[in-house]
């Protein structure tokens, strides 16, 4: 077990070779730097925004007039409606006079001058809020046939949107998982700086030394439990040796080999259907994953051997043998 370090570029490399390779094994293999969700354009138009970006839910006369960036802004977050509401279906007002009926029309209008004139005063050159606004401005950047509102640049700001775009949308969906398992990969190396090999070579390594730990220091009839947990470590190399379609028998056997002659990180080798060190090969694994691993697989054997009897209870609709023995002994008395 090792720990990733070095220079910041260096940390920054490996990090990004750790996403890339969540999708070596998908469509946009090709393209693992690209990522896009807006149907429409190429996957090399993708965009990294680093702030917030969310569809653009109306248009209004005028927009094109209006500013469409602003830097440095005051923004007003609202949780008020600032349009006029239609009456309900069952409203109903009751007026004497033509002056009366206006007067509540400009109440209603009142109502709204108040609000905009509450906003302009703040200073506010975005004014955003979860309920529906009228014909007011706010920022876009137009990105395929959607307009999209841009909030980014911001100094204390921790939040950041990628805009994935692409022809179909089986073909997002299936970039979005590579996205996520990507993203996973590296939050996972972030919070656990500490890897081993991959590609069996972690397991093939500890077979080796309880084989020898049982031969050195366990003389009685516990070694081969001993043995026998070292052998049951060679499951995971030679299942991928099978799932590849090599020979799972000469494989393990020259991994065997090489851990014996001291070469700790060989795993198999699915380039070339042989063995090789995983370590410089870049197939790594948090160390976390395996302890966890092997305490699991530890737990699950204690349990099972600690069941010393087991009763079967046969299903309601079949007799119980000692119910059939009965019947038939009744039976010869009766005859």
């Amino acid at each position: 077990m090792i720990e990733a370090a070095g220079s910041e570029e260096k940390k920054v490399e490996t990090l990004r070779r750790l996403a890339a390779t969540a999708m070596n094994s998908k469509l946009i293999k090709r393209n693992s730097d690209f990522f896009t969700k807006i149907t429409g354009g190429g996957l090399q138009d993708s965009l990294f925004v680093d702030g917030v970006a969310f569809k653009k839910t109306f248009s209004y006369a005028g927009f094109e007039q209006q500013p469409k960036y602003f830097k440095d802004p005051k923004i007003v977050c609202l949780n008020v409606e600032l349009e006029l509401k239609s009456e309900k279906d069952n409203a109903e007002v009751r007026v004497e006079q033509v002056s009366e009926y206006q007067a509540i029309v400009d109440a209603e209008w009142q109502i709204i001058y108040n609000k905009l004139e509450a906003i302009y005063k703040t200073g506010a050159k975005v004014v955003l809020s979860k309920l529906p606004i009228g014909d007011l401005a706010t920022q876009y950047r137009q990105i395929g046939g959607e307009r999209y509102n841009l909030f980014s640049e911001c100094p204390a700001a921790k939040t950041c949107t990628l805009v994935l775009r692409g022809g179909a949308e089986q073909f997002i969906a299936e970039v979005e998982r590579s996205l996520h398992d990507a993203i996973m990969i590296v939050k996972r190396a972030l919070r656990n700086t500490t890897i081993v090999a991959g590609g069996g070579a972690t397991e093939m390594e500890l077979s080796s030394y309880m084989h020898g730990f049982a031969d050195r220091n366990v003389p009685h009839k516990q070694q081969a439990v001993v043995k026998a947990f070292a052998k049951a470590l060679e499951v995971i190399p030679r299942q991928l040796c099978d799932n590849a379609g090599f020979d799972a028998t000469d494989i393990l056997n020259r991994l065997r080999v090489e851990h014996r002659k001291g070469n700790v990180w060989a795993g198999v080798d699915f380039d070339n259907e042989g063995v090789r060190d995983n370590m410089v090969a870049f197939v790594w694994e948090p160390s976390l994953v395996k302890v966890n691993a092997i305490q699991a697989a530890v737990e699950a054997a204690c349990l099972i051997l600690s069941v010393d009897e087991t009763i079967s209870e046969y299903p309601p609709f079949l007799p119980h043998p000692l119910c059939l023995l009965l019947c038939l002994f009744n039976l010869y008395w009766l005859t």
